[in-house]
């Protein structure tokens, strides 16, 4: 179970793959009318494709002749459907996907085929849905070396369903192709494809006397208990064809964008850090030849839009078609408190530029306020797991990467700043605790105290600069960070009946996901799979005399003890000067069950001892407020 979410995404992927099979690259994503939406669009390519290609074959679908429909065996009876317009969709199909809103081919309203996956989960119909829509009569495209795929589809996902493309020139081996890998790949709930798709079948379809293409829609088995992590919304298809591909054609299929990296081995990934670091900016992309010829002298070329530096990449001297190559570039070395802004495009031979669709930003802030971040401060409305094994909640912690490559003028951990997701348990308790080093010889130098989740640190709307808890560290004699080393930057949930929720955030621009979950049972560290949204955990940074603004305190709570306890236990303080002292006990839940009001209290140090006679066994937390601070510590009572 443990290691399931980590190989979720891998195991998605490979079970559509089949020895001699293979999957197509990632189309260049688009966000568009909508957040969460993605489309890929020709006009970002129009100077590069050869607008007299022949179309080989098309069907407009204005009626049913020409293609069938079959299910797997031991699927539901669901399967894709003709119907004479997008009005005819059913009423859920239009409801939870849509129909004529984001279904943008020309003739859309003289019929489509679609798979209406909502109707069952709405109707708590439970099963495993595959069907496929495939052409009647095969295709000849002899003559024609470079084929291209094209399509209009309107598609929205719901967890783990799958959109597939199929080819074959025997009708016995298929070769399969992601049609939606942006969203599919990455396990993307709720989001949109809708638009012009177009791939390059060269391989299994170029200059074949025979050829079928086939639209499958698979959705894993749901079941009673477990219907809302599988399923599926729906796809629709119209005006398919089959034509030369353009001659000179270049897509990027995956970009790593904006990140500050050591080397190109080691991507950090930020999109904020601390003045003073001195990051070398590396950019990487792949991109695919989806054109007919082969492109000459490939290069990436990065600009700086901040202070017009160029950088061009090392030559990838021969292109092939449908051939995918990556390739990073050095532009910059930036220590220098700023915002900088980079464009990036590809270029050949016979291409004189694509540019990727947006530009990507880097931030170097002043290092009394240092701030390392991957999110772009945008909640996008996901959450990261929340400790589910079983039926129960464990007990775990959630890591970021971070990477110190320079001591002066001094860097020295000052807080981790988390964004809650809708879902965590209001009064939930959560602590912070900085790790350094790699693999299992990670040691902990920093910890927070407990900190109790309020209803209104729960962030619930999408957007920009969502509410972030700031924990900061309780003790700085291990603080100062140390040159060219890794940290991990942690948020601790403790399980139980609690669920704690992290925010994912991303802006358009998507960021890599350097986590790591920590199963405290065992302290057992497991990556989570390159996403491109990663967890928002921040890591505040600041000079000496920084830190100790947030370190001055009157008052200093030590662990009971003994701890665990069992009958009785002593809860000791010290104060600096005369302040007010309540003490308050919670049980796991956050329910507070004993308050001792101290009244005005003389500096010095003193403690009180509790009667556990009442307490059951379980984890309990002890708050120390005075007149200006409350700090909580964890105790444990054994019966």
């Amino acid at each position: 179970m443990k290691k399931f979410l980590s190989v979720i995404i891998l195991l998605i992927i490979s079970s559509i793959i089949t020895n001699g099979q293979q999957v197509s690259p990632a189309p260049v994503k688009f966000s568009g009318i909508e957040k969460n939406t993605y489309q890929n669009l020709d006009h970002y390519f129009v100077k590069n494709v050869n607008q007299t290609r022949a179309v080989i074959w098309s069907s407009n679908m204005s009626s049913s002749s020409g293609w069938t429909v079959a299910n797997e065996s031991g699927t539901l009876s669901t399967q894709w459907t003709w119907i004479q317009d997008t009005a005819h969709a059913s009423t859920y199909f239009k409801q939870y996907v849509g129909s004529s809103t984001y279904m943008l081919s020309p003739t859309a309203n003289q019929g489509v085929f679609y798979f209406d996956g909502i109707t069952n989960l709405v109707n708590s119909t439970y099963g495993y849905e595959n069907s496929k829509l495939t052409n009647s009569t095969p295709i000849n495209t002899l003559g024609h070396n470079a084929v291209s795929l094209k399509f209009y589809q309107l598609y929205k996902a719901y967890n783990h369903d799958t959109t597939l493309i199929e080819v074959s020139n025997d009708n016995v081996t298929w070769y399969k192709v992601l049609a939606n890998p942006d969203i599919t790949a990455n396990g993307n709930a709720n989001k949109y494809a809708y638009g012009i798709k177009e791939f390059n079948i060269t391989p299994w379809a170029g200059n074949k006397a025979q050829v079928w293409i086939r639209f499958r829609f698979i959705a894993p088995a749901t079941t009673s208990s477990g219907a809302q992590y599988s399923g599926g919304y729906g796809w629709m298809i119209d005006d398919v064809s089959i034509e030369d591909a353009p001659s000179n054609r270049i897509e990027f299929s995956e970009l790593w964008g904006g990140f500050a990296a050591q080397s190109p081995a080691m991507w950090s990934g930020y999109t904020k850090f601390p003045s003073g670091q001195s990051y070398p900016v590396t950019m990487q992309a792949s991109f695919t030849n989806t054109g007919g010829a082969t492109q000459k002298n490939v290069k990436l070329i990065i600009k700086d839009l901040t202070n017009s530096k160029t950088g061009t990449s090392a030559n990838i001297d021969s292109l092939p078609i449908i051939i995918t190559d990556t390739t990073y570039v050095d532009i910059d070395t930036l220590s220098t408190i700023g915002t900088y802004k980079y464009a990036i495009k590809v270029v050949s031979d016979s291409i004189s530029q694509i540019p990727y669709k947006d530009t990507l930003s880097l931030v170097v802030n002043n290092y009394y306020q240092g701030l390392y971040s991957r999110d772009n401060n945008y909640y996008n409305g996901y959450r990261r797991w929340n400790g589910v094994n079983g039926s129960s909640v464990n007990a775990y912690q959630f890591a970021n990467l971070v990477e110190v490559n320079a001591e002066y003028p001094g860097f020295w951990a000052k807080s981790i700043g988390v964004i809650i997701g809708e879902g965590t348990t209001i009064n939930a308790p959560i602590k912070a605790i900085l790790y350094r080093g790699w693999g299992q010889s990670k040691t902990v130098v920093a910890e927070t105290d407990y900190h109790f989740i309020q209803a209104n640190e729960i962030v619930h709307t999408i957007g920009d600069n969502p509410h972030e808890i700031n924990l900061y560290f309780n003790n700085y004699t291990n603080c100062k960070l140390q040159k060219d080393s890794v940290y991990f930057v942690a948020l601790q949930a403790f399980g139980g009946s609690d669920s704690v929720w992290l925010a994912v955030g991303s802006s358009t621009i998507p960021q890599p996901d350097y986590s790591m979950y920590i199963f405290d049972t065992d302290n057992t560290w497991y990556y989570y799979p390159k996403g491109t949204a990663p967890a928002m955990i921040r890591f505040y940074t600041g000079p000496p005399s920084n830190i100790n603004e947030y370190n001055l305190t009157n008052a200093i709570l030590y662990q009971n003890m003994p701890n665990p306890a069992t009958n009785t236990t002593r809860i000791s303080y010290e104060l600096k000067k005369t302040e007010t002292v309540n003490i308050d006990i919670y049980d796991f839940l956050g329910n507070k069950i004993k308050t001792f009001n101290e009244g005005r209290v003389a500096a010095g140090y003193h403690s009180i001892e509790i009667n556990l006679n009442a307490f059951a066994s379980g984890t309990y937390f002890y708050s120390l407020k005075t007149d200006k601070s409350t700090t909580t510590k964890k105790m444990v009572v054994i019966k």
